[in-house]
């Protein structure tokens, strides 16, 4: 089987990340995969330039609205080069992953003539152009007047979008929608534009022989980490930043926190800020970080993760820091909830409930001797997520659309 991957970005974000992982799954059980990234780390300087001004012209809408940590992609600009390449090639499928920042055109994406399944990072291809929809339910009826854009016009950008992607899920016959959870797969099959659209559900892979426990101890020392606090972990891309990340929540979770609680909370994806909440004790930054073995280290120097996200269409953190055996707590809601059992291998709080989510952490510090954290959490990757499991699953979702025969594995 020959199949095409394209992701915009080569290994930037954690779609790339996803995409990357699950073409090495499949290339474990004998799938050709072609990985093509629209914007590729070894561009020239001067085609980075003019991809970057796709990338800028992708976001107008939002720059123009003046909130610029709200992601909003106007899917405009052609690529037809790709979409020919595609097209004309000898692959079986293409199987899209984040095509957005100037990367395809919505109208790009259903000229794709070969059967086409595209994994829902993010809830982008159901809405009006927003990434996440937060509180808004626009995407289960026109979108217009859209929030995110501070706009009070009901036939703004936002409903012309999602009317074009109505029209283009209505009349495609070759598409089928990939949750990367049960939660985003429900969100797709209630939603206005893949009301009629084939839903499964193909959780991202993790890479058990990449993430797996470390020593603690020789962990806290390698990131010079003090040995006798509890170290709370949280991290993201744009961590403190983006709101929908739940840095604020956490801040406010770990002020209520018992006195006796000696903990301290480690940060990565963001750098030392100013005028950042109050959380309870002072914040140690570890910056951005791109190398997944630094990764694990950092996840197994710590006692708990804590992904207070109000909205994941997956969770990578959270599994990724299971994987190696530390246990999360998180907000009972969206992705998070096929990853984390409560009070098996972490806890569950109720929705944005600061003070529950302080409960938790709690929770899960005072009680490392009654539940084998490290075990539980690790089995649970291993038994959900791991490259054969996934690998295995896309396989029996590409066959079964495809109706393919064994011998053309």
């Amino acid at each position: 089987m020959k199949v095409i991957f394209v992701n915009a970005y080569y290994n930037r974000g954690g779609a790339a990340r996803a995409a990357l992982r699950l073409a090495e799954a499949l290339r474990t059980r004998g799938v050709y995969v072609e990985y093509i990234s629209v914007y590729s780390p070894s561009m020239s300087f001067f085609v980075k330039l003019k991809y970057l001004a796709r990338v800028i012209y992708d976001r107008i809408p939002g720059i123009i609205s003046a909130r610029k940590k709200v992601m909003f992609s106007s899917g405009g600009l052609s690529n037809g080069k790709l979409v020919s390449y595609i097209n004309d090639s000898d692959a079986d499928l293409v199987h899209f992953h984040w095509v957005n920042a100037g990367a395809l055109s919505v109208d790009d994406i259903f000229n794709i003539s070969k059967p086409l399944f595209w994994s829902l990072h993010d809830m982008w291809p159901l809405t009006g152009g927003c990434h996440y929809n937060f509180d808004c339910l626009g995407l289960m009826n026109s979108c217009g007047s859209c929030p995110q854009l501070r706009s009070k016009n009901p036939r703004d950008i936002s409903f012309g979008l999602l009317v074009r992607k109505f029209k283009l899920f209505q009349a495609a016959r070759n598409i089928m929608l990939l949750g990367v959870s049960e939660w985003v797969s429900s969100v797709a099959r209630e939603s206005t534009v893949a009301v009629n659209t084939p839903v499964s559900t193909l959780p991202n892979a993790i890479d058990i022989n990449l993430f797996y426990p470390e020593n603690k101890q020789v962990a806290r020392k390698k990131l010079g980490l003090d040995f006798s606090k509890k170290i709370v972990l949280f991290g993201a891309v744009a961590a403190t930043t983006d709101v929908r990340k739940g840095f604020s929540e956490l801040c406010s979770a770990l002020v209520s926190l018992p006195d006796y609680l000696d903990y301290q909370l480690v940060v990565f994806g963001a750098d030392k800020l100013e005028g950042l909440p109050k959380a309870g004790s002072p914040i140690h930054f570890l910056g951005h970080i791109s190398d997944d073995s630094i990764l694990r280290t950092i996840y197994s120097a710590a006692d708990v993760m804590v992904v207070p996200s109000r909205q994941e269409t997956f969770g990578l953190t959270a599994a990724e820091a299971m994987a190696c055996g530390t246990p999360v707590v998180c907000f009972g809601t969206t992705g998070l909830l096929d990853i984390v059992d409560h009070k098996v291998n972490g806890f569950t709080a109720r929705p944005y409930d600061s003070v529950d989510l302080g409960a938790g952490i709690c929770w899960v510090l005072e009680n490392p001797s009654k539940i084998n954290f490290p075990v539980e959490s690790r089995n649970k990757i291993v038994n959900s997520f791991s490259y054969e499991v996934i690998a295995d699953r896309c396989l029996d979702i590409y066959c079964e659309t495809l109706k393919l025969e064994g011998d053309m594995l």
